[in-house]
């Protein structure tokens, strides 16, 4: 089976290799690489993302460098060294912020190089972006990617419900909503209580499932395991939910992500893994897809080894 996880996060981490960021990244790598032969993944997405270092401020999500009007400007360093030396095994997406002066510029060129297959946005962060997201001013983002052709990987944790409006206005651009869409213990958006527990609970599958509707979004089904409180091997109890999923928007539109280096509570590659692959309530055909196809299609990311 062509798996490919589709949402991974790594960096380099000099002091643990001691060597240089060449090497470390290196180190990083080929770690990485024999990970994912052991387990049988064939490919993965990467969103640079160095979890483990302190930013100098809160989400900004290093590596990156924060501009002139406080918007946030992405680099993924290792992700790119990773595709030059493994094009086949690694690919990126690339988070974008739309306060960016240089926007119109910025997303052109990621877009044209071979590494980059997505774009990922953090769309309510916090209060300010949250509003902009429920106000409709996430636009020219959008606007640009539909133009290069690019998906839009949407963190919309609990904000799943203000999407329709860009799927209605932008057909032709493929959103990818991130871990399921729903609400995180983190209330960084701050809004009420009620709002807060309500995007956190089963009843809010219910919103999720309307996005089904609309043919240019799919579902991103990591951390399931978090947001449905399954923290034992198989995680059984996120079979009924995952079928509903697939009942609401076929299992052509979902996709497998691990986000193996943040779970809550942490948790094995392989668990992650083999508890889609092994389910026995899933038929070859949806394995194959949630695990592996739809990624390909989705990030027109076609395998060249056969």
């Amino acid at each position: 089976m062509d798996i490919v996880d589709a949402q991974v996060h790594f960096g380099p981490v000099g002091k643990k290799y001691g060597h240089g960021p060449l090497e470390a990244g290196t180190g990083i790598i080929d770690s990485t690489l024999e990970a994912m032969d052991s387990l049988g993944i064939c490919s993965i997405v990467i969103d640079e993302y160095w979890f483990w270092v302190k930013p100098p401020k809160p989400r900004q999500n290093l590596p990156g460098i924060e501009l002139e009007n406080g918007a946030w400007r992405a680099y993924f360093p290792l992700a790119q060294l990773a595709h030059i030396l493994h094009p086949d095994r690694f690919c990126a997406f690339v988070r974008v912020d739309r306060r960016d002066p240089l926007l119109e510029s910025v997303m052109p060129v990621l877009a044209s190089q071979p590494e980059v297959r997505a774009f990922r946005s953090l769309a309510v962060w916090n209060p300010e972006e949250a509003h902009a997201f429920v106000n409709g001013d996430w636009n020219r983002v959008f606007e640009i990617a539909q133009d290069l052709c690019l998906p839009m990987c949407m963190a919309i944790q609990g904000f799943v419900e203000y999407l329709p409006q860009y799927a209605k206005r932008f057909p032709k651009l493929q959103f990818i909503v991130d871990h399921w869409g729903m609400g995180i213990g983190l209330n960084s958006a701050q809004r009420t209580d009620e709002e807060h527990r309500r995007s956190m609970s089963i009843d809010y599958l219910d919103e999720i499932m309307k996005l089904a509707e609309y043919p240019n979004i799919a579902l991103k089904i990591g951390h399931a395991q978090m947001h449905f409180k399954a923290t034992k091997y198989p995680f059984a109890q996120i079979r009924p939910i995952l079928r509903r999923a697939i009942e609401a928007f076929g299992a052509e539109r979902l996709l497998w992500g691990s986000d193996k280096t943040v779970t809550h509570p942490p948790m094995s590659w392989a668990d992650l893994l083999y508890s889609l692959r092994d389910d026995p309530e899933l038929s070859q055909e949806e394995k194959a897809l949630i695990l592996g196809r739809n990624a390909r299609r989705l990030f027109n990311w076609p395998t060249t080894t056969g």
